[in-house]
């Protein structure tokens, strides 16, 4: 499932909550783009800042700060520099990983 596949099922799911519970809010498919678009702009922008984005009962995005070093081209194996970096990780917390295995 890709973003946008992802923001029309979210789109859907609401508008049919809402649809049955007035208390539920309805978005369209594009409001739902702009939500994920502002949830992953803020989990980057805490990622590059260096901090933990948690989400509870979900898990946690990290950065993972990689010193520079050498390393080599493996199709011709010559020595190459590799500048630092920052890799973002994700750790799932065990209520979600224990909903993903849950054997009903």
């Amino acid at each position: 499932m890709n973003k946008t596949e992802l923001c029309k099922t979210i789109g859907s799911s609401l508008r049919e909550k809402a649809s049955k519970d007035p208390s539920f809010s309805s978005m369209t498919d594009r409001q739902v783009t702009q939500v994920m678009e502002e949830f992953m702009d803020t989990i980057l922008s805490e990622l590059k800042n260096g901090n933990e984005v948690s989400i509870s009962s979900f898990g946690k995005f990290y950065p993972l700060k990689k010193e520079a070093r050498e390393g080599r081209n493996p199709k011709t194996g010559k020595t190459i520099q590799i500048p630092k970096s920052i890799a973002a990780k994700f750790k799932a917390f065990q209520a979600f990983l224990s909903e993903l295995n849950d054997k009903d």
